[in-house]
């Protein structure tokens, strides 16, 4: 009898998983790779007209019209949809960062094509610092979500 239980109870220390493993594994694969095609897509077509991609204000102004806010709005929505649905706090406070971070970066945008239409250098420095500050956000989720996994031993691959 003593040998048939220890055998289950081993049996139960193997089959059972960590939760906030389990619930990391759920969100990594089920659900940041769902919204980061939002993401990807939005921050691929800002590529397409910023930086060494500039042509013009107009060009700009219609592609973050057309392409960038609509991807990184719903990129935004698909993360808060997300923060409902998180049990561990870990992962919870994690994602809050994710959720900050991208929310300013979407007010960047927004604020681009204001400054685009009203011509105005201060609402662009605004922008600026919005979108320097989300991405700063977003680089310190990626480094905590790093560490998550490091913890939990749960590999990354891209």
């Amino acid at each position: 009898m003593k040998k048939a239980l220890l055998f289950f109870l081993v049996i139960g220390l193997f089959s059972c998983s960590n939760p906030t493993k389990t619930e990391l594994l759920d969100y990594i694969n089920n659900k940041i790779v769902v919204a980061s095609g939002w993401e990807t897509k939005a921050i691929r077509a800002y590529e397409e007209v910023s930086g060494a991609n500039y042509k013009s204000d107009s060009l700009m102004y219609l592609k973050i019209q057309s392409d960038v806010k609509p991807n990184y709005t719903t990129f935004c929505k698909e993360l808060e949809k997300f923060q409902a649905e998180l049990t561990q706090p870990e992962l919870v406070n994690l994602h809050k960062k994710y959720i900050e971070g991208a929310n300013l970066q979407l007010k960047g945008f927004g604020l681009i094509t204001e400054a685009l239409e009203k011509q105005d250098t201060v609402i662009i420095a605004n922008a600026n610092e919005c979108l320097n500050k989300g991405r700063t956000l977003i680089d310190e989720w990626r480094a905590g979500l790093d560490s998550v996994c490091k913890k939990y031993d749960v590999t990354l691959t891209k």
